[in-house]
């Protein structure tokens, strides 16, 4: 083997690597936040609960986010430049929406969004996401070309935008129960985009 041939394997098994682990922890994330929910919303709720559950739901968004930095156990050969201000980029990216849908739950009690309560969290948690692809992952990958083949984050949150109708429709029709289905959507939006992140970390082997 040549030196070239063993270069060219050492820097594909960092790609591979690389983002191997992010689709690890991005399916991880997506574990969480989707546990959360389904414990919250299979609960009875009045509109302070509701509220509640929004201020949960951005302490867990913080608390996953620096769990799996710091304990998720990321091999040396995948460390990255990150864009600066890591920690106040997660903070722009949670504080805006979920202060918006803590805002709503407050005010919106004896409204007409009262029949929206249990499928609100969605959209917000859709443009979190987008907000963090942007914030995070976009200058990530403009730091690192070679090394990120995905941005899950982003894929994720506009999936989710795209797909509020339908549960914001569901809640129209259903009521409560529409939950469910809010909570189907982000299931199945997060497993996607983890498994897409997967395949283009398989794929670096390909070319």
């Amino acid at each position: 083997m040549s030196v070239n041939e063993f270069t060219d394997i050492v820097k594909r098994t960092r790609v591979f690597l690389f983002n191997l682990v992010n689709s690890v922890a991005f399916l991880m994330f997506g574990g969480l936040f989707t546990g959360y929910w389904l414990i919250v919303s299979s609960l009875p709720m009045e509109w302070w609960g509701w509220l509640a559950a929004a201020l949960g739901a951005f302490a867990l968004g913080m608390l996953g986010g620096a769990v799996l930095e710091t304990y998720l156990p990321w091999p040396r050969l995948t460390r990255a430049g990150m864009p600066s201000r890591i920690g106040l980029r997660w903070l722009a990216s949670l504080i805006p929406p979920f202060t918006v849908a803590i805002a709503l739950y407050a005010i919106g009690s004896g409204t007409w969004l009262e029949e929206y309560f249990s499928v609100l969290w969605y959209p917000f948690l859709g443009v979190a996401l987008v907000l963090a692809g942007l914030l995070i992952e976009k200058p990530t990958t403009t730091l690192n070309p070679e090394l990120v083949k995905a941005k899950p984050f982003l894929a994720t949150g506009v999936a989710t935008l795209l797909l509020s109708p339908i549960a914001f429709t569901a809640a129209k029709i259903l009521g409560d129960p529409a939950w469910t289905i809010a909570l189907g959507l982000m299931t199945l939006s997060y497993t996607v985009a983890g498994i897409y992140t997967l395949h283009k970390a398989l794929r670096v082997f390909e070319k």
